[in-house]
């Protein structure tokens, strides 16, 4: 190789990330079973997990932190953000990670009307093998004016970072064609289309699945290897949506020979 040439570097290690949405840890049959929601997490077998509809020492889950009591029974660290406050306990979502794990920080997205349910982004990074990975976890609202003014803040946030590697994981409560989805792609990439294209899976109602909902988007920084949504067995029952779990890496650095030959 002479001067000039390029030379790939070796591959980085593929990362597993997944977005669920865990109601609650409610299943379709009307159970709230945090075991079960640890069993389906353990099977799909991610790295880094966003989790949305977390309760925290909320009275209707005993009590509990659910956020970290399943990753106790992973052996995560987590990281929750709070979206809402009632004097019950807290709820709102959560990100798990095999990795070490820095809060960045919480923010409070706005809603239109006084009867919606309060949302929130939590921004996290991660010291991943091969360097730093940015993750936001969201879950936006029912109305499509309220989704539009949430995905704006979420993709401020985004831009405010200006990583290349982010990874995105939500409930957003709409699919391709709408505003709040089209705000968010101009900055990211979506992974099952990278991983796919043209052929997504739905994931609401998780019993038969009609609606694709929750999403994984991606920055230019990583490379996406696959895309799934599991559909088989328990997770049909654990939640009502079904999760969504990609295999990224980080885009393989380039780098000029400089006075070496091959």
């Amino acid at each position: 190789m002479t001067d000039g040439d390029v030379e790939l570097m070796p591959h980085p290690p593929t990362l597993r990330v997944m977005t669920y949405n865990a109601h609650g840890c409610v299943g379709t049959d009307g159970v709230r079973a945090l075991d079960r929601i640890a069993d389906v997490l353990r099977a799909c077998d991610a790295d880094v997990i966003g989790l949305q509809e977390i309760d925290v020492g909320r009275t209707r889950s005993g009590g509990l932190d659910q956020a970290e009591a399943i990753a106790v029974r992973l052996g995560m660290s987590h990281v929750f953000g709070a979206a809402l406050y009632d004097g019950r306990g807290h709820y709102g979502n959560a990100v798990l990670s095999r990795h070490p794990i820095e809060h960045v920080r919480t923010e409070k997205l706005p809603t239109w009307r006084a009867v919606s349910e309060p949302r929130c982004f939590v921004h996290t990074r991660v010291a991943a093998p091969g360097g730093e990975l940015d993750v936001v976890v969201t879950h936006f609202g029912l109305g499509p004016v309220e989704r539009m003014g949430q995905a704006r803040h979420v993709a401020a946030e985004i831009e405010r970072t200006s990583s290349p590697h982010t990874v995105l994981l939500g409930d957003f409560n709409c699919g391709r064609g709408s505003i709040a989805y089209r705000r968010l792609t101009t900055k990211l990439s979506d992974a099952q289309q990278l991983a796919r294209p043209g052929y997504v899976c739905a994931t609401y109602p998780s019993w038969r699945p009609l609606l694709r909902i929750d999403h994984v988007l991606v920055g230019a920084g990583l490379e996406v290897l696959a895309a799934e949504v599991p559909n088989k067995g328990l997770v049909r029952e654990a939640s009502d949506h079904l999760p969504v779990v990609v295999a990224v890496r980080r885009a393989r650095a380039v780098e000029r020979a400089r006075g070496r030959l091959a």
